[in-house]
C-alpha cells in the first residue's frame, strides 16, 4: 500500500498542510505556497530539518521562533513525510 497524500490541519485552525507524493519524493504545501520538497535520496538529517519547518506550521512556534512541540511530535511529522515520500 502506498499513501499518495496526507492533509494536516495547521496551527491557525484555518489552513491545511498537504504532503503529496511526487516522482522520487514528496511535496509539502500550504494552500498555494510550496513549503519544501523532500527527495527519497536526501540524507535523514536533511529530511528531519525540513520536517522541523513543517512542524512549525502544524504546531506553531514559541516566542523565540522554535517549534512549539516535543521531539516526538516532530518525529510524527517526519514519519508521515517519509511515508508519503516512500523513504
Amino acid at each position: 500500500m502506498q499513501i499518495r497524500s496526507i492533509t494536516i490541519e495547521a496551527d491557525d485552525g484555518h489552513s491545511e498542510v498537504e504532503i503529496m507524493r511526487i516522482e522520487g519524493g514528496a511535496l509539502v504545501t500550504q494552500g498555494d505556497r510550496v513549503i519544501c520538497e523532500v527527495r527519497e535520496s536526501e540524507h535523514r538529517e536533511d529530511r528531519f530539518a525540513k520536517a522541523m519547518e513543517v512542524a512549525k506550521l502544524v504546531y506553531g512556534t514559541d516566542r523565540k521562533g522554535r517549534v512549539n512541540a516535543t521531539n516526538s511530535m516532530v518525529h510524527e511529522v517526519f514519519n508521515e513525510i517519509d511515508r508519503v515520500a516512500g523513504c
